[in-house]
């Protein structure tokens, strides 16, 4: 499996990191079962501009006990997601965490 995995992420020009983030992941979800996300409305993990901040809040406050939450903000940061909530950040806190790795 990972090395189907390695070879559709070269035939699609994944970076290893990002495949790797997503094997983390998925290995996390797989034996913790699903994530709140994952149950819930999708729509509450992905706010568009002007969304109600409470609604935001309480995505953020749901991925707070999730047990894929280091893995999903490691997935997120090596994808570099743009939009949505994951490992229980938004776009702005994921872009001021990753800026100093950058650096």
């Amino acid at each position: 499996m990972a090395q189907c995995e390695a070879r559709l992420g070269q035939v699609c020009g994944i970076p290893s990191a990002t495949q790797a983030a997503w094997s983390a992941l998925a290995a996390v979800l797989a034996v913790d079962g699903p994530a709140p996300c994952e149950e819930g409305d999708p729509a509450a993990w992905w706010p568009a501009h002007g969304d109600d901040p409470d609604d935001v809040a309480l995505a953020v406050r749901c991925c707070a006990d999730c047990p894929a939450r280091v893995e999903c903000l490691a997935f997120a940061l090596a994808a570099d997601e743009r939009d949505g909530i994951w490992g229980g950040l938004d776009r702005a806190q994921r872009l001021a965490l990753a800026r100093p790795m950058a650096a």
